[in-house]
């Protein structure tokens, strides 16, 4: 009978360089070929094997609704991501008519649920990023 075990994220990213310091930013990417199932327990399962200062968000291809998304971010997701480029899905058998749909609907779960939506200068602050000039 094999064993097998699982190292955190933690132990790998503490024998890396210094170049990885924190807060550190991953992103799941589940349901693409290739990939882990996009479910929960494979999403609750990723969430914590990474450091607890990290940043960490889901994109996830094939979504049938916004089920997943809404429980990336009760579990504490930074971000989620929610496009016609992953699902045109707006509910189970509901077609969305435009991205602007599937972001609304997003938008109005995660502030039912009291989480707050970053604008965009907000999410390039968080990220470290700086907005490029033309």
């Amino acid at each position: 009978m094999a064993v097998i075990t699982f190292t955190p994220l933690t132990s790998l990213i503490s024998s890396c360089s210094p170049a990885l310091s924190p807060p550190l930013v991953f992103a799941f990417c589940l349901g693409f070929h290739g990939a882990l199932p996009a479910d929960p327990a494979n999403l609750f399962f990723l969430s914590g094997m990474i450091p607890s200062d990290s940043r960490w968000g889901l994109i996830h291809h094939g979504m049938g609704d916004l089920a997943l998304l809404a429980a990336a971010a009760g579990l504490g997701a930074t971000f989620v991501r929610v496009g016609y480029e992953d699902g045109v899905m707006l509910a189970p058998g509901r077609v969305a008519r435009h991205n602007a749909e599937l972001v609304e609907r997003l938008a109005g779960i995660l502030q039912g649920m009291g989480l707050g939506i970053a604008t965009p200068a907000e999410a390039r602050a968080m990220l470290g990023m700086n907005r490029t000039q033309p």
